[in-house]
């Protein structure tokens, strides 16, 4: 996870897209988020399992 003063990027895997798209809707939800941007994500293997890997561009609200 990385952190500007306007946005934060979040790297994570997940078991499909499926559950990247409930984390993203409970992130906009959020709040301290005021958009939540899907910028990748691809099949990959991990610990033998096949899993999403993905990266999210949040946009930070100001003031809080």
């Amino acid at each position: 996870m990385t952190e500007t003063d306007v946005e934060m990027k979040i790297e994570g895997f997940a078991k499909d897209n499926i559950t990247i798209a409930k984390f993203m809707k409970n992130l906009e939800t959020s709040r301290f988020f005021r958009s939540v941007d899907l910028i990748s994500s691809k099949q990959t293997e991990l610990v033998g399992y096949k899993v999403k890997q993905f990266t999210l561009s949040c946009g930070l609200k100001k003031g809080l």
